[in-house]
């Protein structure tokens, strides 16, 4: 049995970037599960969420983020929520008769959730793959010199970050975007070996960053939890029209699937009067 898939969080001091690593085995053996995919969007999947992720390590606690991908040739709907807790849940439709095109079409919403409101920015994923448009999102959404890389080898990503200097310009720091491609070159030899490796003990893995001189500042687990109910299932119900419910109910009771975990249930057209 896989042990809890991880966010590891390292600091690299001596070139002022921050480091957040996923050890990603059991979420992905968790999405084969919930999403019964072809091998190619379950390609797409896999690297959607082992990209997304990382930015867990940018929220503070109690915040969230989602990621909403509306592509309309063709047709598909992509959904990914997580919380600071590392709890996430994903949406995947239509899960049959589809083949996620390399470069998509469509809209892209990220929403960082925050206490008090939500912020959304809105995305153009026209003629972009997903690699490029998760990247555009981290600078654009998050105003942030950083990358994602996710793994071939195993099922890891890695998102480093250029620390901020406050007394320069984001939009004119072009210094700030050279360093990020040089530091990438400077690392690519021990990431792809941390990638090879596939390291998947906490211990291990530290030790592994450690070696590298980086200060290691935590982790935390990452695991699917859908807060669907048989409650919130019947509040949906309730919105619909009486000719919508009639037919629904036309058999008997209904079975109602949740979109994101896949959960059955069998509600009744008595449940939707007690409520």
């Amino acid at each position: 049995m896989l042990a809890e898939s991880r966010i590891f969080r390292f600091l690299d001091n001596t070139n002022q970037f921050t480091i957040a690593f996923i050890e990603g085995q059991k979420i992905v053996q968790d999405l084969a599960l919930i999403h019964n995919l072809q091998r190619d969007n379950f390609s797409f999947i896999r690297t959607a969420t082992l990209s997304t992720i990382p930015m867990l390590s940018f929220l503070k606690p109690s915040e969230g983020l989602g990621l909403y991908i509306d592509n309309e040739e063709p047709y598909f709907r992509f959904k990914l929520e997580a919380h600071s807790s590392g709890s996430l849940r994903t949406l995947f439709l239509p899960e049959h008769d589809l083949k996620v095109p390399e470069k998509m079409k469509g809209i892209s919403r990220f929403t960082k959730i925050l206490p008090k409101s939500p912020y959304t920015s809105v995305v153009e994923i026209n003629g972009k793959s997903f690699d490029e448009l998760i990247n555009e999102i981290l600078s654009v959404s998050y105003q942030m010199k950083a990358k994602i890389l996710v793994s071939d080898d195993s099922d890891q990503s890695i998102l480093f970050a250029k620390l901020p200097d406050p007394n320069q310009n984001f939009s004119k720091d072009e210094d700030g975007k050279k360093s990020l491609n040089e530091y990438q070159v400077k690392m690519a030899h021990y990431f792809n070996e941390i990638f090879r490796k596939a390291l998947n003990d906490q211990e291990s893995v530290q030790k592994t960053f450690e070696e590298l001189g980086l200060i290691y500042l935590g982790n935390n687990v990452c695991k699917f939890h859908c807060p669907c109910s048989e409650e919130r299932m019947v509040a949906n119900l309730i919105t619909l029209s009486e000719t919508d419910l009639n037919d629904i109910f036309k058999d008997g009771p209904a079975e109602v699937k949740c979109d994101y975990c896949k959960k059955k249930y069998q509600i009744t057209r008595d449940k939707l009067i007690a409520q």
